[in-house]
């Protein structure tokens, strides 16, 4: 294999005979690859390999995937270096280098299966990609007049024909608040989604729960800037979303049913053309900003 050549960050390098070494476990994979190139490119390669971040520019590490159609990857880890062979008479340095490259399996979470922020945190220090939280809320809803009176049968008053006053209800909401951390760039989803409601589910990693179709309204969001210890600002995305449900789990009835009360009860029923259900409130897809 030595002689097929690789680049990585525009270092190149071969993989020498005997390499790749795998290691197979239950749990997990490890992988020593040994790679050559040109001694004076060794801690740049290693570095590229590693991966880093810089600036607002995030390089991610190098991801193995080994030959055969397995769905393992492994993600470089360390790098040793050592020379090969003797130092030249005319530099006294070498003119090639060995890199033992360590594989394996990532140790924290991350957004996209291995593609986030970069360098990882120290151990026990996971990266903080997203926070969540519950805040009550309440509602104020005025009730249609319409099919409501005060008292029965012939002593009925009717309170539409009398104009007396709308009834009014309080609603208990939720609100979930939700905040992304360490974004490059501000999401085109954070303009685009206040005012909308989610038309699919949404499930929340850390509460555990699921927030069915249409019953979380995208309110008002807020922009942070986060100055981190390598020197990068980043921006923080802060999102809350209203959940209402008037129905059940098994029948939600979010934010696209409204009080009906002209059958002499209280229910909640979507608003129609005459033939087709009306969306007073704009679907949208919450997965743009919600991982």
């Amino acid at each position: 294999m030595a002689d097929k050549t690789f680049s990585e960050d525009g270092y190149s390098y071969t993989e020498d005979f005997g390499s790749p070494r795998e290691y197979v476990a239950q749990t997990d994979v490890r992988v020593d690859r040994h790679l050559l190139c040109d001694w004076g490119d060794r801690l740049a390669l290693a570095r590229a390999l590693l991966g880093y971040r810089q600036g607002s520019s995030i390089k991610h590490p190098h991801k193995y995937k080994p030959e055969g159609g397995t769905d393992i990857i492994a993600y470089a880890q360390s790098v040793q270096t050592e020379p090969v062979g003797r130092p030249t008479s005319a530099t006294s340095s070498y003119e090639k280098a060995r890199l033992i490259v360590t594989y394996g399996p990532l140790t924290y979470d991350t957004a996209e299966g291995g593609e986030g922020p970069w360098p990882p945190p120290p151990p026990g220090s996971p990266i903080i990609y997203a926070t969540e939280s519950l805040e009550a809320s309440m509602e104020f809803l005025t009730l249609p007049r319409n099919g409501l009176y005060f008292d029965t049968g012939v002593d009925k008053v009717s309170l539409d024909s009398n104009e007396l006053t709308v009834p009014a209800k309080l609603i208990p909401l939720v609100d979930w608040v939700y905040t992304l951390h360490g974004l490059e760039r501000v999401p085109n989803a954070f303009f685009a989604l206040p005012g909308t409601v989610n038309d699919a589910d949404v499930y929340s990693k850390s509460l555990g729960f699921t927030f069915f179709e249409g019953t979380l309204l995208a309110g008002t969001p807020t922009l942070g800037r986060e100055y981190t210890d390598l020197g990068v600002t980043m921006w923080s995305v802060t999102m809350r979303f209203t959940y209402r449900n008037n129905g059940t789990i098994d029948n939600p009835k979010g934010w696209n049913h409204f009080p009906r009360t002209d059958e002499g009860s209280l229910s909640w029923e979507r608003i129609t053309d005459g033939a087709d259900n009306v969306d007073i409130y704009e679907t949208a897809d919450f997965s743009q900003l919600v991982i």
